[in-house]
Parts: structure tokens; C-alpha cells; sequence
């Protein structure tokens, strides 16, 4: 057999009386960080960050951490080839830091700052085009609010929305010049987008959670609060309309480089689903279902 397009084909092989049925799966070529949360079936498995090729092929391992909360262990690609993820501050603080780790090397502190110490920090998003890394933060006792951190090192607060109220969870534009982000009206959450060059708020806000904004920077997707079906919207708000009927999680998912793909952590089989963002065609990655929140390159 000779795979020619991106897909699941059922076979069946005869011999005689005998018959074997199988699915052949065919996927876009593509590399992952994803948490690896152990086998069932290895005693004493280890959890962690990995990467790998969507096929499953070259695993590496670039940091082993505990836990399986999606605050402490989603990853996302940064400069030069690192990886970005939250970690444990300590094994005796109840908080969460940025880190950084590329293979061969041990994992560091992204934010050196004084300013830093004793923030929670996650739902981090690194922007090429202009070297930040936008992120959530909060101090104890205060809500989450919206930084970004600038190649030096810098650190600054963006506050699109009063203070006190909740920010978190931006996704920037791929040029950088506006991110989306969740906040809550009337104690339900909602997204916006912010305009970092007229330093406007969008009028608009709907009804979700994880924006994820598309490389090709033409659409933003999100899910329901609480997980379900993945939604695409136009990045002003309109013609928001369902892309897959399958239920995701609500935690972190992600575009392919060309925009042509969302591969997201399926909530029904518990499979990873790759699915085409012009078809919603699925495939199901049954073997990587011992991974979770996977940023693609």
C-alpha cells in the first residue's frame, strides 16, 4: 500500500478463507512537545515533556516533571528551538514558574526578575514576529492578569480590562500586533481581542475559552468552557462555526504551521484527533494517547 493523501482508510487482506481487517492511517508531517503522561503498561513509566513526529517516530525526552494538570505541564515552541512550560516552583511551594529547556540542557527559569518570585505564571504563547512571550500570571490572592516578556528579558503588564478583573489564557496574532484573550462577563467567560497598535479593545465578545489564534492569522479557534466541540471564528468575532462534532477537552490545542491543521486531545477516545480546519475531517492518532496539550512545529 502507498499512502497519497492525509486520512484513515479501512483494508481488509484475504488469504484464502482467512481475512485480516485493519485501518491504515496517513498523517501531515509535523513535530510535537506534548506532556507525556506514562503507560498503563510500563511499571514505573515516567511523565513529562517529549517531542516526537506526529507518527509516533523520534521521542526525546527534555524534561521529566510530576503532575498532570494542564497549568503545570503544557508546553509551546519558543526561540531557537526551546521549549516554554510551566513547572512546579518547588516541591514545597504551591505555585508554578515559566522554565525553559531545549535538548542537552537543563531546564532554567524564563522571568530572572525579583518581580517574579512568588507569581503563578502559565497559559503561555511565544510570538516570533516580535520576540515576546505572552503569558498569565498572578500573585496570591489576585486574579490572573496578562504580561509579556520581551527578548532582554523586560517585563510588562498588559491590561486590556479594569484591574481586578480576569485575563489570561492570549494567544497573539502571528504578526504580533493584536492577541486574543479570555476574560468573564456577567461570571461566564468570554473572548476579545485587543489591538496593540491602536491600543483598542474589540466591541465583540463570544462566548469561549483558549482562543488559538491561526498561523495564517485569518481565523481564531476556541472551545466551550468545560470542553466540547472545537469552534473557528473570524479574527473581528464573526461567522463563528463549529469544525469538528468531536468533544475536546478544554485545554490546550494547536494549529500546524501552515494552518491547515488543529490537533487537539479527544475527550471520547482519549486519542489525539489531527483535524483538517477547511473539512473537519478527523484522523485519530490512537497511539499517542498517553499524550496531552501538544504545541506543533
Amino acid at each position: 500500500m502507498t499512502g497519497v493523501a492525509v486520512g484513515a482508510q479501512s483494508v481488509t487482506a484475504r488469504i484464502g478463507t482467512v481475512t485480516k481487517s485493519g485501518t491504515v492511517e496517513v498523517v501531515p508531517s509535523g513535530t510535537i512537545a506534548a506532556y507525556y503522561g506514562g503507560s498503563y503498561y510500563v511499571a514505573g513509566d515516567s511523565t513529562g515533556i517529549q517531542t516526537l513526529n506526529l507518527d509516533g517516530s523520534n521521542r526525546q525526552w527534555l524534561v521529566r516533571v510530576g503532575g498532570s494538570s494542564e497549568s503545570y505541564t503544557a508546553p509551546v515552541w519558543g526561540p531557537g528551538g526551546t521549549i516554554i512550560y510551566p513547572g512546579p516552583q518547588s516541591t514545597t511551594v504551591n505555585t508554578s514558574r515559566l522554565f525553559t529547556v531545549k535538548p542537552g540542557t537543563a531546564p532554567a527559569l524564563l522571568n530572572q526578575s525579583a518581580a517574579s518570585n512568588g507569581m503563578t505564571e502559565g497559559w503561555q504563547q511565544y510570538n516570533a514576529a516580535t520576540g515576546r512571550t505572552f503569558y498569565s500570571a498572578h500573585a496570591a490572592g489576585a486574579t490572573w492578569a496578562l504580561y509579556w516578556r520581551l527578548a532582554d528579558g523586560t517585563i510588562s503588564q498588559i491590561s486590556p480590562e479594569p484591574a481586578g478583573t480576569i485575563t489570561w489564557r492570549p494567544s497573539p496574532s502571528p504578526d504580533g500586533t493584536k492577541y486574543a484573550y479570555v476574560t468573564t462577563v456577567n461570571y461566564s467567560p468570554v473572548i476579545k481581542v485587543y489591538d496593540l497598535t491602536t491600543g483598542t479593545m474589540s466591541g465583540w465578545s463570544v462566548p469561549g475559552q483558549l482562543p488559538t489564534w491561526s498561523p495564517k492569522g485569518d481565523q481564531i479557534a476556541f472551545i466551550p468552557s468545560g470542553g466540547g466541540h472545537i469552534y473557528l471564528m473570524n479574527t473581528d468575532g464573526s461567522n463563528s462555526h463549529l469544525l469538528s462534532s468531536g468533544y475536546y477537552q478544554e485545554m490546550p490545542f494547536s494549529w500546524s504551521s501552515d494552518g491547515n491543521w488543529i490537533i487537539a486531545k479527544s475527550n471520547t477516545s482519549n486519542a489525539m484527533d489531527v483535524i483538517n480546519t477547511s473539512t473537519g475531517a478527523v484522523v485519530h492518532l490512537n497511539y499517542l494517547q498517553s499524550y496531552y496539550y501538544p504545541a506543533w512545529k
